[in-house]
């Protein structure tokens, strides 16, 4: 899973790098950048290590904790993805 999803989180941070860089007054490429770092954060701290868990067998306590502390990431996404569309459409 780390071959497909770690290229695409560096290109994500790559680009809320470049934002924030480029318009580094701008609150709305700071709130990019860090909903990125969230979404980083999140991943590395709690969901690697839940799936590292759930490779060793089955635990429903982990599958819980992963599809509730998930929304963390789904949030963030999301919200960046606004703010993408936003600056696009502006």
């Amino acid at each position: 899973m780390g071959a497909v999803v770690g290229p695409l989180m560096m290109g994500e941070m790559a680009g809320a790098v470049w934002w924030w860089w480029q318009e580094p007054a701008s609150v709305w490429a700071a709130l990019a950048f860090g909903l990125v770092v969230v979404n980083w954060l999140s991943t590395g701290l709690v969901q690697v290590p839940l799936h590292r868990k759930l490779a060793l067998g089955y635990d429903a306590g982990a599958i819980r904790r992963l599809v509730v502390t998930n929304w963390i990431r789904t949030v963030a996404w999301t919200a960046r993805a606004g703010l993408m569309f936003g600056m696009i459409v502006t």
